[in-house]
C-alpha cells in the first residue's frame, strides 16, 4: 500500500480518498505490528517500555529539529527516502531468509528514519500546504514506526 501510495498518482496523496488510503494503510501497519508489541510485552517489557519512550523523544527532537533549521533540506527528500526504502526491502528480503537483525543495521535506520523526518517538518515549514499534508503525514508515520521497531531491535539485543 505504501508503494502504490507513492507511485499510482496524486489520487493516492491528495484529497479524501488519499485520507481513507492512509488509515487503511496505518490500520494494516497497526494490525502488524499488534503480536510484535504483545510478544514484547511478555517477553521483554523494558525494552519496549524504552522503544517507546525514545521514539516519542527522537520524533520530538527531529520535528523540532526540522522546524528550526533555517536551510530548505527539500533537495534532500527524495535521496534519504529511497536510502530507508532500500533499507526496508533489504530487511524484509533478509528476514525472510531466516536472519537476524544486527542492532548496527538498526541503528542505521533509525538515524536515516530521524533524518527524514528532520526533512520532512524542514518541508511543512518552508513549502507545506495543504496539499502536501497527507503524503508528508504518510511519510512521518512510517518513519515512527521504523524508528520505534528500530529501538525495539537495538533494546531488545542487550
Amino acid at each position: 500500500m505504501l508503494i502504490v501510495s507513492s507511485f499510482a498518482g496524486e489520487r493516492f496523496r491528495i484529497g479524501p480518498f488519499a485520507m481513507v488510503w492512509l488509515f487503511a494503510t496505518a490500520l494494516i501497519i497497526g494490525l502488524g505490528l499488534g503480536p510484535i508489541i504483545d510478544y514484547y510485552l511478555a517477553a521483554d517489557a523494558t525494552a519496549l517500555t524504552q522503544a517507546f519512550v525514545g521514539t516519542a523523544a527522537t520524533v520530538a527532537a527531529a520535528g523540532s529539529l526540522g522546524f528550526v533549521i533555517s536551510k530548505d533540506l527539500a533537495p534532500w527528500m527524495r535521496p534519504v527516502a529511497m536510502i530507508v526504502f532500500v533499507a526496508a526491502i533489504g530487511t524484509i528480503i533478509w528476514s525472510l531468509f531466516g536472519g537476524t537483525l544486527s542492532p548496527l543495521v538498526s541503528a542505521g535506520i533509525y538515524l536515516v528514519s530521524a533524518l527524514l523526518i528532520v526533512i520532512d517538518f524542514n518541508y511543512i515549514r518552508k513549502h507545506g500546504t495543504a496539499n502536501d499534508a497527507i503524503w508528508l503525514a504518510t511519510g512521518i508515520f512510517v518513519s515512527i514506526v521504523n524508528i520505534f521497531l528500530s529501538l525495539l531491535n537495538i533494546f531488545s539485543s542487550r
